[in-house]
């Protein structure tokens, strides 16, 4: 089960445990499209089981954000990604059959803190 909070100075925190399976990147439980993320702190534990993907909607394809890293400890990745909408031009080329938003899945050996925007 991941903690979820939200921040006063215009930032959301949801935090994503390990082991992980798609989870909703989300204040609410639903993503929602136009969502950010702006960081992911990978918190590792063990680093044979620290790989973290992201996708764009529930069907989306998962994408690796970090894979490997050289020791445990906690290590800040920027990002900053904006999450799609279904109804503009272009969604049909990236194939995305459900309303968007972000998902995370998260290796047994990372934690993974998400900062940005969440609905």
């Amino acid at each position: 089960m991941a903690s979820i909070y939200q921040l006063d100075f215009a930032s959301d925190v949801v935090v994503v445990n390990p082991g992980a399976a798609a989870f909703p990147i989300s204040l609410s439980g639903t993503p929602s499209a136009g969502d950010i993320i702006m960081q992911a702190i990978c918190i590792v534990s063990d680093t044979t089981g620290c790989k973290v993907q992201i996708q764009d909607s529930a069907n989306g394809t998962p994408f690796t954000i970090a894979d490997k890293f050289p020791t445990t400890g906690t290590f800040p990745i920027m990002l900053g990604v904006k999450s799609s909408d279904r109804n503009v031009p272009g969604s049909a080329i990236l194939n995305l059959t459900d309303a968007a938003g972000w998902f995370a899945t998260t290796g047994g050996g990372v934690q993974v803190v998400f900062i940005g925007r969440f609905r």
